[in-house]
């Protein structure tokens, strides 16, 4: 891969020192197999972690990338034919072990005829991947370009995936065989076929975990299907149905797309930084506004503080003078109470006093009304009998003088009072007429 995602680039960058701890992990086996020093024993556990660790980097930065699939293809080739050497080589070894076992005349070891298959479709693949390296096209030819679509990719993947087991199984079982031999106490003494088959059993258990199936089916289906996958793509290769018309690309690598941004970048940080020149200067004259302000807000501070204490010192004055108005208006109103109910109690004994004076003006009325009447009755009377004084002289003297016939008959009547009763109580309705009684 020559071209990716300039971020992808930066993310990969920020993992440089888990990248170099494996990369030492690499280079101490290297070291080892320049010196001819690895053997059996060494444990490979630091470098499948490598793997691992190298397949999360891909699968998290580098999956969504395109890349050569020319270059691909090579390192296919390359893994299959490691592979197909790292199988022969074990194989070879159990073979050497059955064939110390077996006796003249017997039937081989239905292991012994699984490892005879294995070996057989190992030399195949091992054929088709050096078929599937001379169809690949060079980095020379620029008129040809290989595309694979996602299933075949998938394929490949399987594939190696299968290799990479059948290469760990054969690896353990070798492994345990010779610890084996190891714990034999005779020189001459054999690892018999039933042991070789009891390890081979455990291996795959190792290997393949949940997905064994034991050796003969585990072993053969990884190994068929990895033959079949690679004599597919090499037929496919051969027919042409993975070139392409190659398209011109001018695109640049990641890290001078990088660099070009980090130039970029430089010169918009000049920009920005005589920008911000300017903004220190006007920030510089805002300070100074704003210290100027500030005093003005100190001085308004200053000058609110006196006011608060004026408005509190007259809020008390207030609060003194309410309180003593509020308390002259109680002693009104206590006042005022007591005044009313003196004027009511002075009203209820006038009103008695009114009602007695009216009880004794009407008796006074009344006694008034009969005390004029017996005035009137008695002047009536005086007058009456002045009258009949009067009247008795000159009947007197009428008759001494000799009075009409006429004259005499009126004086009975006056003897008998009648009429002056009549005159007198006409008298007494014009008087109380008068005097409204």
């Amino acid at each position: 891969m020559e071209v990716c995602n300039p971020d992808s680039l930066r993310q990969i960058a920020s993992t440089y020192h888990d990248l170099l701890t494996h990369e030492k992990s690499l280079d101490f086996l290297i070291d080892l197999l320049q010196k001819d020093q690895l053997h059996d024993s060494l444990s490979l556990n630091a470098l499948d972690k490598t793997i691992s660790f190298y397949e999360h980097i891909y699968k998290s930065y580098l999956s969504e990338e395109k890349f050569s699939m020319s270059n691909y293809m090579r390192d296919l080739t390359r893994a299959v034919l490691y592979s197909s050497d790292a199988l022969q080589i074990d194989t070879q070894r159990i073979q050497v072990l059955q064939k110390e076992n077996e006796q003249p005349g017997n039937d081989q070891s239905p292991f012994a005829v699984l490892v005879k298959r294995l070996i057989d479709s190992n030399e195949q693949i091992r054929a088709q991947g050096g078929k599937i390296n001379r169809l690949v096209p060079q980095d020379e030819d620029k008129n040809r370009l290989l595309t694979l679509d996602s299933n075949s990719i998938s394929s490949i993947e399987a594939s190696i995936r299968n290799l990479d087991r059948l290469t760990k199984t054969f690896h353990e079982i070798c492994s345990g065989l010779t610890t084996q031999i190891l714990l034999l106490s005779d020189a001459n003494e054999r690892v018999s076929t039933q042991d070789i088959e009891n390890i081979a059993y455990q291996a795959c258990d190792k290997v393949y975990k949940k997905e064994d199936s034991g050796p003969y089916e585990s072993l053969w289906d990884s190994m068929h299907e990895t033959a079949s996958i690679l004599t597919t793509i090499s037929n496919s290769l051969e027919t042409g149905s993975y070139d392409s018309t190659p398209v011109e690309q001018s695109s640049k690598q990641s890290i001078y797309l990088i660099a070009e941004q980090f130039k970029t970048s430089i010169n918009q940080s000049d920009s920005i930084r005589s920008k911000l020149e300017l903004k220190e200067e006007e920030l510089l004259d805002v300070k100074k506004m704003l210290k100027i302000k500030h005093d003005e807000l100190s001085e308004l501070n200053i000058r609110l503080s006196l006011n608060e204490k004026k408005i509190e010192s007259l809020q008390k004055e207030f609060e003194d003078k309410d309180n003593k108005y509020k308390q002259t208006l109680e002693e009104v109103k206590i006042d005022g109470q007591k005044k009313i109910k003196q004027c009511e109690e002075a009203i209820a004994v006038l009103q008695n006093d009114n009602e007695q004076l009216e009880q004794e003006k009407t008796a006074l009325k009344e006694r008034l009304k009969q005390l004029t009447k017996n005035k009137l009755v008695d002047d009536l009377i005086q007058k009456k009998i002045g009258g009949t004084l009067k009247t008795t002289g000159l009947t007197l003297s009428t008759t001494d003088g000799g009075v009409s016939p006429q004259c005499q008959l009126s004086s009975p009547s006056v003897a008998d009072g009648s009429f002056v009763s009549l005159r007198m109580n006409k008298k007494l309705q014009h008087f109380e007429t008068l005097y409204d009684f």
